[in-house]
């Protein structure tokens, strides 16, 4: 007689459980898109006027939306002076600066947006008391960060911060968020998990997650290959970007968004 967990059951199993899974995927709801992060900003009336700051812009790509979406003027800044040329080049306000140290006056900003940057910033606490000089009192951050999981095993972990020269703070992961934002003087509106579903919302729309994959394959198939054009820093770099939204989409990163008022 063969054990009930035999490979035959096991094949049987899986067959049987396709049809299952796709009722579950059709009643189940589909993921949101990145651009819903934009409806977090509606409730703040902006319109002709609001200064907004994109905190860590990089191409200026939703320095962009939320000019398109809110009619504001929108200031997008980046520490790194490609980056903003990038923005300015495509006729959005652009500057250097460290978002420790804002280039405009306190009490000028009516939204902070810093999407997927916080993670680089040697102190959290520094940016978001910093958010916090530039915002009127009736201003508001959106802030979106990701952070690592118990589910990144120690040594995609330790390749994972050496790859990126992560701040010693982010293994702390997001307890040292919540801190700051109490610390830094602001109160929580709103807040929730955001991954996987952007990952997964891209993988069914044909987004760019398909060719992050197929690149992650390829250089660590052609890894010598790749290492001697790119030099051992870079591909490992090149490696930790690629494996990100598999991560999100594993678990092993996970991404959450805080919607913050002056308390």
């Amino acid at each position: 007689m063969r054990k009930p967990d035999s490979v035959v059951d096991q094949f049987t199993g899986f067959l049987e459980l396709v049809p299952v899974v796709d009722r579950l995927m059709a009643e189940t709801a589909a993921p949101r898109s990145p651009e819903d992060l934009l409806d977090l900003v509606e409730p703040l009336g902006l319109g002709p006027g609001s200064l907004v700051v994109d905190a860590g812009s990089y191409d200026g790509g939703w320095a962009r939306r939320l000019e398109k979406r809110f009619g504001s003027e929108v200031l997008a800044l980046d520490v790194v002076p490609a980056a903003v040329g990038a923005a300015a080049q495509s006729g959005t306000r652009a500057v250097t600066g460290d978002v420790q140290r804002l280039p405009i006056r306190a009490a000028a900003a009516d939204l902070v947006w810093c999407r997927d940057m916080l993670s680089c910033v040697p102190d959290p606490l520094a940016a978001l008391r910093e958010f916090w000089r530039a915002l009127k009192s009736t201003g508001a951050v959106v802030l979106y960060v990701a952070f690592p999981t118990p589910e990144l095993e120690p040594k995609e972990r330790e390749r994972l911060f050496k790859a990126l020269d992560a701040p010693e703070w982010w293994a702390g992961g997001r307890a040292v968020v919540d801190d700051a934002i109490v610390d830094a003087g602001f109160q929580v509106v709103h807040h929730e998990q955001v991954s996987p579903e952007h990952q997964e919302r891209a993988l069914l729309d044909g987004g760019d997650i398909a060719r992050e994959l197929a690149i992650l394959g390829r250089i660590q198939r052609e890894r010598a290959r790749f290492e001697s054009e790119m030099g051992i820093i870079w591909y490992e770099r090149w490696r930790a970007w690629m494996a990100w939204a598999p991560y999100l989409l594993l678990g092993k990163l996970q991404t959450v968004v805080w919607v913050l008022r002056k308390a």
